[in-house]
Parts: C-alpha cells; structure tokens; sequence
C-alpha cells in the first residue's frame, strides 16, 4: 500500500471561461499499481484512473484509490 500525495497544475474550462487550478489531493494505492507507482521518478507527469472514497468511514474527506496509472509527458 502507497499513501501519496500528488498536486495538479493546468486549466480547465467553465461556463465558457478558462479557470486556472493549482492543488494537491490525496492518493492511495494498492497492490502492483502501489509497486509500479514506487517507482516512478518524482515530478513525473501520470494520468490516474480510479474511484473516490472517504478517507475513513467516519470521514467527511476523499482521496482518490488509484486503480491504474499512465505515464504523461505533456507534449
């Protein structure tokens, strides 16, 4: 198991108009996508795919479990 955590940087559109969004959001993993996911360098770029979830039951806060993983390079 990998808890990590991750911050995006990029735009994205609403109601017509360009939004700015610089966060950082809560991961974790399991598993080989938890190995596989140890090993990649710092700062690389990944597209993520997974489901939502509390962060316990009692929670009211989410983070994303990641179920699979792409490399990105941004070009």
């Amino acid at each position: 198991m990998q808890e990590l955590g991750f911050r995006f940087g990029g735009s994205a559109v609403e109601a017509g108009f360009e939004r700015q969004l610089d966060f950082e959001f809560d991961v974790i993993a399991v598993g080989d996508v938890a190995a596989q996911l140890a090993e990649v360098a710092l700062g690389s770029g990944l597209v993520l795919s997974g489901f939502l979830a509390p962060t316990s039951r009692r929670s009211k806060r989410i983070r994303l479990h990641v179920t699979e993983y792409a490399t990105y390079s941004g070009a």
